[in-house]
């Protein structure tokens, strides 16, 4: 099994879920307000989503429409799923509230378990069931894993005047999630957006009065084209057309309102 998942590209995991619902487009809606899914990939066939890919955590599902002359078809249809999802988090009571709140059936309430996990089960909109669960006693982690889910030991910490102005931009051009909002020890925003697998911190705002510090950020995406494009729409300026680099990127450059500069770029295979 190891040689086999070495020859797998970057990213890709041995075992997917794969999901299917009577309205896709609303399911991955669902996904992102309960569960802070990121899309990756959307493929449309007449108005349905054939194929998308989300990601939770890190952790890839796909996701499709009913196409009931191949026998594809969702937990509404067929009556319920023998499936259930297994879902970790850092707070389970949290996110059971906010997936409930989003429109899912409570199955079980959250409880402590003799297993070593806090968790409960509830139903989605769309039939399928979800068990999420946080540890208990978390094992102790090592120096370098020291850090909250979904950080890496460094993370850019962007400042703002207009923090809503920024936090707009980032959800438009690079689908970012929002992850916390408070107030910080000097008084403005502080807040947390998830790019991918990556985390984003912005502050500023409230009685904050400083000035903003412009930042420059290099972005990987699936499709350095798409995201210039989309990003451009959000109200970025050109700083450089999506073009082939020699270090075997494909790479573009915008400018978002308040001054900072984002590298986007999508690896290119390799062409003997």
């Amino acid at each position: 099994m190891s040689q086999q998942s070495n020859v797998l590209p970057d990213g890709t995991q041995v075992m997917t879920p794969y999901l299917c619902a009577k309205d896709a487009a609303a399911a991955i809606a669902f996904y992102q307000q309960a569960f802070g899914a990121v899309e990756t990939s959307r493929m449309t066939d007449g108005g349905k989503v054939a194929h998308a890919e989300l990601a939770i955590n890190g952790v890839s599902i796909f996701l499709s429409d009913e196409y009931p002359e191949i026998d594809v078809l969702s937990p509404q249809s067929l009556g319920g799923s023998p499936v259930a999802l297994h879902l970790m988090v850092p707070d389970v009571d949290a996110v059971v509230e906010r997936t409930v709140a989003a429109g899912a059936q409570l199955l079980r309430p959250v409880a402590d378990q003799f297993h070593g996990h806090r968790n409960g089960k509830l139903k989605d909109p769309f039939g399928h069931v979800w068990m999420i669960a946080t540890p208990l006693n978390p094992k102790p982690t090592q120096p370098a894993e020291s850090m909250r889910t979904g950080f890496h030991t460094v993370t850019p910490y962007l400042l703002a005047q207009d923090v809503d102005a920024l936090v707009d931009f980032v959800k438009h051009a690079f689908n970012a999630v929002e992850t916390l909002r408070t107030r910080g020890s000097a008084g403005g925003f502080h807040i947390e957006v998830r790019i991918g697998d990556s985390m984003v911190m912005i502050g500023g705002g409230g009685n904050w009065s400083g000035a903003a510090i412009p930042a420059m950020i290099h972005l990987y995406v699936p499709d350095v084209d798409a995201v210039y494009q989309r990003a451009r729409a959000a109200g970025g300026s050109s700083v450089m057309e999506p073009a082939d680099q020699p270090d075997g990127d494909r790479r573009g450059g915008v400018q978002d309102q308040l001054g900072n500069v984002w590298y986007i770029a999508t690896p290119q295979p390799n062409i003997a």
